[in-house]
């Protein structure tokens, strides 16, 4: 869940991601972000729309906006690495190492 820090108001409620996110890492700009799933070896990204239009896709009823990730990807985690530096450059760029 993304929460307004001002109201404490529930704003986006990230979908695709079933266990607990091991790192999460936003975009410089804000704009994108990522959480690192390491027993599933993978990183889902999300992209946030801000001002006016960042309350579309919420219900009626004041529900927050379900926001599916923009992409899923598996990665290769064969040394069992427990620590992963994230770098998003943009939704199709997201590097780690």
């Amino acid at each position: 869940m993304i929460y307004d820090l001002k109201t404490s108001a529930e704003v986006n409620a990230l979908q695709g991601h079933h266990n607990l996110a091991n790192f999460l890492s936003f975009s410089i700009d804000g704009k994108f972000l990522v959480a690192v799933d390491l027993e599933e070896n993978m990183f889902f990204v999300w992209k946030f729309v801000t001002g006016i239009l960042s309350f579309i896709g919420g219900g009626n009823d004041g529900a927050p906006a379900i926001l599916p990730p923009k992409r899923k990807e598996g990665f290769d985690n064969e040394r069992n690495v427990g620590i992963v530096e994230i770098e998003v450059c943009n939704d199709r760029v997201v590097l780690g190492y």
